[in-house]
């Protein structure tokens, strides 16, 4: 099994070419974001502040639920997950908002999206409340994981940040990364990779696959992995006993034999 990745022949395969379609309408109807220098400076003290949290008492339980999901300490400091403690508000002075609007930062789970050095984005796991994941005001829509495909030419889309950590916590050399289920992948994400194929693994529900289904319509070279055998995500079949190792060797060998042959 550990032959997988090796057995991949690269004359079979290509550069990903993903079709964008933008019209003109909805760019000129998109909201003008935040300043970026002002957001990322009050986004990076947030983050730097939760990561303190996450490792001290106020932390222990947030520990205690992210290694229950198989994430060890080095994988959480390593992608800079974080802990608020306490749900509360900021002004949009300290994050280059509009007048007027609030930044909501609620007590949970932090996990920012850094790529390249830049943190586009920082999303919040409550510890109760809906949505049960909350991006704050300001983030900039980003591929969750894009570093991971710089010199990979292949690799993992899945919908949850906190699978994309558990993939990657197996050590082996491929990209994994993360989007919501109906999102579209952009050019600019993979400028620092020469991406040849995607394998999309959504959650195990009709919207996930629906989402997949449309997202592999892209390009010949973005594929559609099998479900988990137990569970709806990465996570839960690891927790029901899976091996996400094996799981991972298997999707990648069957770019070799699309077919089952």
């Amino acid at each position: 099994m550990l032959e997988a990745v090796k057995m991949l022949d690269p004359t079979q395969t290509g550069q990903v070419q993903l079709k964008i379609a933008t019209t003109t309408t909805n760019m000129a109807t998109e909201a003008p974001g935040p300043d970026r220098a002002i957001w990322s400076k009050a986004a990076w003290s947030f983050v730097r502040d939760c990561l303190t949290e996450l490792w001290g008492d106020h932390g222990v339980v947030a520990r205690e639920y992210l290694h229950w999901r198989g994430l060890n300490d080095q994988t959480l400091i390593t992608w800079h997950i974080g802990y608020n403690p306490y749900s509360g508000t900021d002004s949009w002075r300290n994050w280059g908002l509009e007048p007027g609007e609030m930044v909501h930062l609620p007590a949970g789970i932090v996990i920012p999206c850094v790529a390249a050095g830049e943190l586009h984005y920082v999303k919040i796991r409550r510890d109760d409340g809906e949505p049960k994941y909350q991006m704050l005001k300001g983030s900039q829509y980003w591929l969750f994981g894009a570093n991971t495909y710089q010199d990979n030419l292949m690799g993992f889309i899945f919908e949850s940040e906190l699978d994309v950590l558990l993939g990657w916590q197996t050590g082996l050399k491929v990209g994994y990364a993360s989007m919501p289920a109906g999102g579209t992948l952009k050019p600019e994400w993979f400028t620092t990779a020469q991406v040849e194929d995607i394998l999309v693994a959504p959650d195990n529900d009709p919207e996930g696959d629906k989402a997949a289904v449309n997202l592999c319509s892209q390009s010949s070279h973005i594929n559609l992995a099998e479900h988990v055998p137990a569970g709806k995500d990465l996570t839960e079949y690891y927790q029901a006993g899976g091996d996400v190792l094996i799981w991972i060797l298997d999707q990648l060998e069957s770019l070799k034999c699309p077919q089952n042959c």
